[in-house]
């Protein structure tokens, strides 16, 4: 065998016994290396044929004079990085990973699986789902050297579930066998059409990920099991659907058992917009803002951040056919938003943004806090639509 080819060891060994117990029809063995677990599948009855793929020319090589040797006609050999050159989907995907941790100067395709070992067992996972058929397993293999909680955390920033289905130790490390597979969740999406699910970000209540629900591109919050937060998506939902009537905030599409689909807003922070943008922009922006929060006050809902929105206002964009832009804030996050006899979002803002006064100097707007507040307190007593307007006008006046 070329000196280039992994040789089966106790890790080869291991999973093949699995892949002999759990492997069925279509295959597809990813780095296959000597070839074991290809031909380990091949003489399962429930597989139907294999797809042995790897990186090396010389384990390509080497492959396809064993397939002429034992005249093996359900095994298809290609050459390619991971998932690069292969097409369609499969029952049982295999995967040993190359899963050490890199060591300086030393360069084995075969061993090291990145800085930190994970890396490229990232990079399969990024991909599996999408040549994974409905109902079908990936069969993997990781050591201790890789930190198997990363492992736990790629599988579940995926919305993929797993089964520990063999382990064993071997000197310093010990070995695990996963059968994984697409959680209850992954499915219920992927039946509302949702495709190339990521994960995006970590709230305290949850986690959201992004997908694409044919070509619009939408933003999936999972709220977080067995925590106080179990209803929020339910009383999110109640708010969004009142306050998209007003076009206020993310629109929602879906809501499901735990979890909402809402339209990806893109764009830029809040914050971070204003650095880059002009006194004009900046008071427009601003405006629209204030009359968002007068709004949700109309309804009687208080968002709750308003008083501290840094992550939950994202300035997106519009350019029409004439190529003007148009600077539109959209609002996020409504899950701890709530009724309220006494709503607090346009006070919450204008004293944010009495706390913003020296960014907004430095970019040559005149904020006076004093006048703000005073109206702001006038205002809050009737909550009239005459005591806004004035709020609005010493805005519209700060440039």
């Amino acid at each position: 065998m070329h000196d280039s080819i992994y040789e089966p060891a106790e890790d080869s060994i291991l999973l093949a016994k699995v892949v002999e117990k759990y492997a069925f029809g279509t295959v597809l063995d990813v780095g296959t290396g000597s070839g074991i677990q290809a031909f380990t599948a091949l003489k399962n009855k429930r597989v139907s044929s294999v797809t042995a793929v790897d990186i090396n020319p010389a384990v390509i090589e080497e492959l396809c004079f064993q397939k002429r040797k034992q005249r093996v006609a359900k095994l298809t050999i290609i050459q390619s990085d991971l998932f690069e050159k292969v097409r369609g989907k499969f029952d049982t995907i295999i995967f040993n990973p190359p899963y050490l941790p890199q060591d300086e100067g030393i360069h084995n395709l075969a061993l090291y699986g990145g800085k930190n070992g994970w890396e490229i067992s990232e990079r399969f996972f990024e991909s599996v789902v999408s040549h994974l058929n409905r109902g079908g397993i990936v069969l993997f293999l990781f050591s201790t050297l890789t930190n198997k909680v990363k492992i736990d955390q790629i599988l579940r920033d995926r919305l993929l579930g797993w089964e520990l289905v063999g382990s064993t130790k071997i000197s310093f490390e010990e070995l695990y066998v996963y059968k994984i597979t697409r959680s209850s969740l992954l499915v219920e999406l992927e039946a509302l059409g949702i495709r190339s699910i990521s994960f995006h970000a970590k709230g305290k209540r949850g986690r959201v990920y992004r997908g694409f629900k044919g070509t619009r591109k939408v933003a999936i919050k999972v709220e977080q099991l067995g925590s106080a937060s179990m209803a929020s998506s339910v009383r999110e939902a109640q708010i969004l659907s009142k306050v998209n009537l007003k076009k206020i905030g993310a629109r929602l599409l879906v809501k499901g058992e735990g979890f909402l689909v809402l339209e990806f807003i893109e764009g830029v922070l809040f914050e971070e917009w204003i650095t880059t943008h002009s006194v004009e922009e900046i008071v427009g922006v601003v405006m629209d803002l204030l009359k968002q929060c007068f709004v949700l006050d109309t309804l009687g809902i208080t968002k709750e951040e308003m008083h501290h929105p840094f992550k939950h206002i994202i300035i997106s964009n519009t350019v029409s056919s004439v190529g003007v832009v148009k600077y539109v804030p959209v609002l996020i996050d409504f899950e701890r938003a709530h009724a309220d006899l006494r709503p607090q979002n346009v006070t919450q803002f204008v004293d944010y943004l009495c706390r913003l006064r020296e960014r907004f100097v430095r970019k040559g707007l005149v904020v006076d806090k004093d006048i703000l507040r005073g109206l702001v307190a006038s205002y809050k007593k009737t909550y009239a639509r005459r005591e806004f307007d004035l709020v609005l006008k010493v805005i519209k006046d700060f440039g």
